[in-house]
């Protein structure tokens, strides 16, 4: 195990790679691994280096967020290995290992590099912002108070921060009219054998499913995320707490599943920070609701997400939640009793977050593991990833990142329990 100390900054990549560093971003060519990794040395670790900075840096050419969480991941891997982090030899393969496996990740799956020209880097930027927005409308009553626990911008935790931007309900409103307007097309389109259609008619839809599966979205999903987007009505604009009061418990599992195993795929790289402390605010929610959410229904044993999410056992009828919430109502104090009881997960989330910093050290092995679910994200991605509802069903599906990565690149400053701010790494 790793002993570099929470909070430590790591070198910058230009001191790193002396002179071998270029300012101007370039069209970078991943290095080919070596055939084993004993044969890692500084030359090969600097090119390495080189070719995650320049992916990362592209602006041309963006990376999705899936893509730029794992380059940075093997950036902070490479990093740790030129200045030679580890207090023994052992420590130092396990290092170099986890490098051989993300450089024979990323020279196999042409998704880890930078996207293709087929693939609009721009509508992937809309389809990550308009999850989280989704996001923002479904966690607000407790993200407010948890990224104030913890020293976190809260911009984007406010859905009228995406409402304000230019051309937002535009943007929306013209994409479901031409998806509309292509509907039968793409059905030809996708039909076996393929009717002949020329791109150009299904440009919109196809652009889409091109991005899904660039990021790890599944496009079926997506593809309804936006449709309920235009319908003010539609569970999209419901939050959590109004899923909970109206007894849509197991649509708000569900959704929260979905929501834990999509976050790395719509972060960007200066959000970072916002995924553990999501993650642990969702984990919270379901902690305290976990009768309603009949989480117990998910095979325990077959899920771990760096917390004992599923291990629940309450019962709850919701005719007793219900009656639960009209006495509250009647007392004419709703509105306080809610705030009560976000205080609490408030104060979970907050103390899991501290907690997991706490004695937190830097572990190769970690990020190897998170490579294989980040990878296995976008090998499902498209409409091939699995069904949800049996998922949660057979207690099978994918579990979030170890939020523990995160804090190689947002370190916690121990005085005042907050993340610190965006490394260089």
């Amino acid at each position: 195990m790793y002993t570099t100390p929470v909070g430590r900054r790591r070198a910058r990549t230009n001191e790193l790679l002396g002179g071998e560093f270029r300012p101007a971003v370039e069209v970078p060519t991943a290095p080919f691994p070596p055939a084993s990794h004993t044969m890692y040395d500084e030359q090969r670790l600097k090119e390495g280096l080189f070719y995650a900075d320049q992916t990362l840096r592209n602006a041309t050419q963006r990376a999705s967020p899936l893509v730029s969480h794992c380059m940075t991941m093997y950036k902070t891997c490479l990093k740790a290995a030129l200045e030679n982090d580890g207090k023994d030899e052992q420590e130092r393969q396990d290092l170099l290992e986890t490098i051989h496996v993300f450089l024979e990740e990323i020279r196999g799956n042409r998704e880890f590099r930078l996207p293709c020209d087929k693939v609009n880097t721009a509508v992937v930027d809309r389809l990550a912002m308009l999850r989280r927005y989704g996001l923002a409308i479904r966690y607000r009553l407790w993200t407010d108070m948890v990224y104030d626990g913890l020293h976190i911008s809260k911009e984007e935790s406010d859905p009228a921060w995406f409402e304000r931007l230019p051309r937002w309900t535009q943007y929306w409103d013209q994409t479901r009219y031409f998806i509309a307007r292509e509907a039968s097309t793409w059905r030809g389109y996708l039909s076996s054998p393929p009717e002949n259609v020329e791109e150009k008619e299904i440009q919109t839809t196809l652009a889409i499913y091109r991005a899904c599966n660039y990021m790890g979205l599944n496009f079926d999903d997506t593809m309804n995320t936006i449709d309920e987007h235009g319908d003010p009505k539609s569970i999209f604009y419901m939050s959590a707490w109004d899923m909970l009061e109206d007894v849509k418990w197991s649509e708000l599992r569900e959704t929260m599943y979905k929501d834990l195993g999509d976050l790395p795929a719509v972060m960007p790289a200066h959000m970072h920070a916002v995924i553990p402390a999501l993650q642990h605010t969702i984990a919270s929610v379901a902690d305290k609701y976990a009768d309603m959410l009949d989480l117990a229904a998910i095979k325990r044993e077959h899920i771990k997400c760096g917390y004992d999410l599923w291990n629940l056992d309450k019962n709850c009828c919701k005719a007793e939640w219900r009656e639960k919430i009209k006495a509250i109502k009647r007392t004419g104090a709703y509105k306080e009793s809610v705030e009560a009881e976000a205080r609490e997960v408030e104060r979970e989330a907050v103390a899991r977050v501290t907690n997991m910093a706490q004695g937190h050290l830097f572990e190769p092995k970690r990020h190897g593991k998170a490579l294989k679910v980040l990878a296995n994200l976008i090998h499902q991605s498209g409409s091939k990833r699995c069904d949800i509802r049996k998922a949660i069903a057979e207690g099978k599906g994918q579990a979030p990142v170890d939020p523990a990565i995160y804090l190689d690149y947002y370190p916690i400053v121990m005085d005042t329990g907050g993340l610190d701010g965006f490394l260089e790494v």
